[in-house]
């Protein structure tokens, strides 16, 4: 073999090596999302730009390039495109990937999520938005992800004023009909839903404040049928 050829072969075997399957896949980068969320409670998370019906073998999920297993009863594993944690704690902090494979067009997208687990002390620094208006009835929307949560899962929804159960209301909106000043306050939606056999917790608050001329007296708060388009907010 002339040195010619042989040059030739080296450089096709270097080439060839360079191009296989062994670096990083050139994937789509989707926009990074931030969750701040409440030791003790479950979290479902599922990114708002991912395919919907993936197998576990269309999508896979990482912390830290450490990949996280589909076994459902561990505390952190994933199934199809959702990532669960069913007792957050606080070293599930972190920064999350997932690397999805379209199976009909061969695309990649990547998508980046950071963590941040608290303690339940600092409630008042998670909320999802003000609701603050001159409207004389008050709709206070379930923030994302909780309600998705329910959606998704067909969970329970339930609502607490300044951490006090408020009876008989079970919508993902809540309506407060001639709101007054003594409706200001914090108001939490709590979604509970079932899984592989067990109860969780997911909660999402936001704080009410009444603008405008208000009774100062005790107003009654009533249940409404109705429902509102929420827009989608996360933290």
């Amino acid at each position: 073999m002339d040195t010619s050829r042989l040059l030739f072969l080296i450089f096709m075997v270097i080439t060839t090596s360079e191009c296989s399957g062994t670096t990083e896949p050139k994937c789509q980068k989707m926009d990074k999302r931030s969750y701040t969320l409440l030791e003790g409670e479950a979290f479902y998370l599922e990114p708002y730009d991912v395919a919907s019906g993936l197998s576990d073998e269309d999508i896979e999920w990482y912390k830290n390039e450490t990949k996280i297993p589909t076994d459902k009863n561990e505390n952190v594993h994933y199934h199809g495109e959702a990532l669960f944690f069913l007792n957050l704690l606080p070293e599930n902090s972190g920064n999350y990937t997932a690397w999805e494979t379209d199976p009909s067009s061969g695309k990649c997208y990547k998508y980046d999520v950071e963590v941040n687990v608290v303690k339940s002390s600092y409630m008042k620094n998670l909320l999802y938005g003000e609701i603050k208006n001159s409207d004389t009835n008050k709709m206070i929307p379930c923030p994302d992800p909780v309600k998705k949560t329910c959606q998704r899962l067909k969970g329970k929804f339930r609502w607490n004023k300044d951490k006090k159960p408020l009876q008989s209301r079970h919508e993902d909106d809540l309506w407060i009909d001639n709101a007054s000043k003594d409706d200001e306050g914090i108001y939490t939606c709590i979604c509970t839903w079932t899984y592989n056999g067990k109860e969780y917790n997911s909660s999402a608050s936001r704080e009410l404040k009444v603008e405008g001329n208000t009774s100062h007296g005790s107003a009654k708060s009533t249940a409404a049928s109705r429902k509102g388009k929420l827009s989608i907010t996360h933290r």
